[in-house]
C-alpha cells in the first residue's frame, strides 16, 4: 500500500466522481476500498447532497486525512443526474469513473482502469460482479457475460448499444473522457437517472 505521504498530485488522470446523501453507514467502505489501491494521477470528489445523517462528519475526516479527496457539500438536494454533474464540474482529471457510494473495487482495479485510460478511449464501461453484504459469497451474476476487453468505433455505435448500452444504465460502469461530458447540455437529462 502506498502511503498517503508519497501521492503527489500533480494533474489527475481519472477522477472517481461519487454523489452521495445519506449514506454515511456505507460511504467508509467504498473509500476504504479505493485509498487501498490510489497511486498518483487519481483524485476523489465527493458531492454530498445536503446529507442529514453523519455523511458530511465521515467525509470530513477522509477530506483531513487524504489530499486526494475533494468533499463537497450542497445546501440543498441534488438528485443522482445532478449530483453526478456537480462532481464532474468539479473534477480535474482527464477521465471521470461515476463511482456508486455503496460499492467496493477489487483488488487490481485501479491498476487495469489506469491502462486502459492510457489507450486513450472516450469511453470506458466497467463489467460488475455481484457478492453478498459482507462479500463472502459470489453470487455469480455479472453486469456483462464478456471475459475480455472489447472495443468499437464510432462507426460500431449500433452494436455497441446492442452489446453494452444497458450498461449505461449502472451509474459505477461508466468512466467517460471528462472533455466530452461537457460537449452537451446534462440539464434537461436531470431527473431520469441517465444523465
Amino acid at each position: 500500500m502506498i502511503t498517503v505521504d508519497r501521492l503527489k498530485m500533480t494533474h489527475p488522470l481519472l477522477t472517481i466522481c461519487i454523489n452521495t446523501r445519506n449514506r454515511g453507514n456505507v460511504i467508509s467502505e467504498t473509500l476504504d476500498s479505493i485509498i487501498e489501491q490510489i497511486v498518483p494521477g487519481i483524485e476523489v470528489v465527493v458531492v454530498d447532497g445536503a446529507s442529514e445523517d453523519n455523511t458530511q462528519q465521515v467525509m470530513q475526516r477522509y477530506a483531513s486525512k487524504y489530499p486526494f479527496v475533494k468533499y463537497l457539500r450542497s445546501d440543498g438536494g441534488l438528485g443522482v443526474d445532478d449530483g453526478y454533474d456537480a462532481a464532474v464540474k468539479s473534477a480535474t482529471g482527464d477521465y471521470c469513473w461515476l463511482m456508486t457510494d455503496d460499492d467496493v473495487i477489487v483488488s487490481g482495479a485501479l491498476k487495469t482502469i489506469l491502462d486502459k485510460i492510457g489507450a486513450g478511449h472516450d469511453l470506458i464501461i466497467l463489467n460488475l460482479e455481484c457478492f453478498t453484504k459482507d462479500l463472502s459469497l459470489d453470487l455469480n451474476q455479472r453486469l456483462f457475460n464478456y471475459h475480455e476487453d472489447r472495443h468499437y468505433s464510432q462507426d460500431d455505435l449500433g452494436s455497441f448499444l446492442g452489446d453494452l448500452g444497458y450498461g449505461l444504465s449502472y451509474i459505477g460502469c461508466v468512466i467517460i473522457k471528462r472533455i466530452l461530458w461537457f460537449e452537451n447540455d446534462r440539464a434537461p437529462f436531470y431527473g431520469t437517472y441517465f444523465v
